[in-house]
């Protein structure tokens, strides 16, 4: 777990909730966390905002997290049968319990982005050949 799964963990812990509401963070009841915490989470605010986005791009796309056992990269998994057939190289997780460093939330942004452009591009040209 990195430090900022850490600090949205902390803010959990305390009987809070924490979500990201446009560029805002918003915590609930926000009284529940300590003045100390409130501060880590302004000063690391872009990092943690980008955590709980990632977080929430792949749980509402329906997607795992395997860590493979090796090389400790990080891949997104769309199917129960392709979580099944890595379990001995890897380990799966939900998103919001994945032990991911910085690089591997980077590597994820980037496969999530890569995977909605190539969604959208088959939505647009099945959107064209029925217009045609």
């Amino acid at each position: 777990m990195n430090d900022i799964q850490q600090l949205i963990e902390e803010v959990r812990t305390s009987g809070a909730s924490i979500r990201v509401e446009g560029e805002n963070l918003k915590i609930k009841p926000a009284d529940r966390i300590s003045t100390e915490l409130k501060a880590k989470l302004r000063q690391r605010k872009a990092d943690v905002v980008r955590c709980l986005e990632l977080v929430t791009r792949l749980s509402n796309l329906g997607v795992s997290i395997a860590i493979d056992k090796s090389t400790k990269a990080a891949l997104p998994i769309f199917s129960k049968s392709d979580a099944d057939a890595l379990r001995h190289v890897a380990d799966i997780y939900e998103p919001h319990k994945a032990p991911l460093n910085d690089e591997q939330c980077r590597v994820l942004h980037e496969d999530l982005n890569y995977y909605e452009n190539v969604k959208q591009n088959q939505r647009n040209r099945g959107m064209s050949q029925n217009v045609g």
